[in-house]
């Protein structure tokens, strides 16, 4: 993976771990998290090169399915587990870092608040009910493939069910990368 500093002359190379394949990346504050498929973060340090890993969070993976995303949210860097069984099952940490970035840990996250996050293969975001109140806080909205069409399912961190979306004001992509909501006046 590269990337480009502003006033450099050249690629700088962020080294992915090799024969390890990642599910998502997210930059924040100069630093790029990367998530790896068995939940373990790598930070590194655009200012200084430097790099360092932020153990997976306790959480139980056997004979699980689990994807995670990376979502900036209010400042915070939160990891979203999703495990995969017959039906999927959410779980929220936030990077917590009182002795400094480097010795940071996941503390579960209980509640959103006014936030909802919508998860994508490329880019997940967060943002406040009130921007948009067509959606539900506290809420995780994804997205799932069934035969032809594609669902937009809203996970409640509150009572933690899931209800799916067929018709709705929400349009996700064949790639669910891509989230759009119509701006209602």
């Amino acid at each position: 993976m590269w990337f480009f500093k502003h006033g450099s002359r050249e690629l700088d190379l962020i080294h992915v771990l090799q024969n390890h394949s990642y599910n998502d990346i997210l930059c924040q504050n100069g630093n790029f998290y990367i998530v790896y498929c068995n939940g373990n973060v790598q930070v590194f340090n655009s200012a200084n090169s430097t790099y360092w890993g932020i153990p997976q969070p306790q959480i139980n993976t056997v004979g699980l399915d689990v994807k995670y995303y990376l979502v900036e949210s209010l400042g915070d860097v939160l990891l979203v587990c999703v495990r995969l069984f017959e039906f999927e099952v959410f779980e929220v940490f936030r990077l917590y870092a009182s002795e400094g970035l480097m010795k940071g840990k996941w503390i579960e996250v209980k509640s959103l608040g006014d936030q909802a996050i919508f998860l994508g293969s490329r880019y997940s975001l967060s943002f406040s009910f009130h921007e948009f109140t067509e959606c539900k806080a506290n809420s995780i909205y994804f997205h799932r493939p069934k035969l032809s069409m594609h669902r937009i399912g809203v996970y409640s961190l509150e009572t933690g069910s899931i209800r799916f979306i067929d018709d709705s004001s929400f349009f996700c992509s064949d790639d669910p990368g891509i989230w759009v909501t119509p701006y209602l006046s």
